[in-house]
């Protein structure tokens, strides 16, 4: 049986993107700067809005920014960062990556929301898969509903997403998302890597 050869840890950013999300915050900026003007006439009235939407703002910004996010390819596996959240997918557990687009992401999401699901429970468990598979995206993925008629049926619910993606499979068939800058060099480099083990 052959070694691995060890190799350096190599580093990828975590991608940002204000394409989907510049409407909020135009939004909540405009209420914030709202409630900055009211205080000079209704203090405290002004500084509850200007309050609440100035930490919706900044939330937001640490969002999209993905302050100390990123991920890595090391020996040990695929490392994978998200604010506090940190995980290793061990080689040894890794089954399959590939480049997904935004179009393909966006409706993986949607069937993960799973649309159909009715009852506290399935709209729960849906969430929570939803949730696992986007743990270490960094780019946000705006959902949406058309509706038509006076009560607001929904007719149709859609998401976008922004560029591409890496879609990484365990052997325990779970797959999760995640958005580096360079998704075409963290695939080649994640693939070289299974090779490598595989061959090993």
């Amino acid at each position: 049986m052959n070694r691995v050869e060890t190799q350096a840890p190599v580093q990828f950013k975590a991608r940002i993107s204000f394409k989907h999300t510049w409407i909020f915050f135009a939004g909540m900026g405009l209420f914030f700067a709202g409630g900055i003007v009211m205080m000079f006439h209704h203090f405290y009235p002004g500084l509850a809005i200007a309050g609440f939407f100035g930490g919706m703002l900044a939330y937001l910004v640490v969002q999209v920014l993905a302050l100390g996010s990123g991920y890595a390819v090391t020996d040990q596996g695929v490392t994978a960062q998200r604010f506090y959240k940190r995980t290793v997918f061990v080689w040894e557990h890794v089954r399959d990556v590939a480049i997904v687009s935004e179009e393909a992401a966006a409706q993986a999401c949607l069937d993960y929301q799973n649309s159909e699901a009715t009852g506290v429970v399935s709209r729960f468990r849906a969430a929570n898969r939803l949730g696992q598979f986007i743990e270490f995206c960094t780019v946000n993925i705006v959902f949406f509903e058309e509706t038509q008629g006076t009560e607001y049926q929904v007719t149709r619910r859609r998401a976008k997403a922004d560029g591409d993606f890496v879609l990484l499979t365990t052997l325990e068939k779970k797959q999760y998302l995640l958005s580096p800058e360079n998704p075409h060099a963290f695939f080649t480099r994640i693939q070289s890597r299974i090779q490598s083990t595989q061959d090993a």
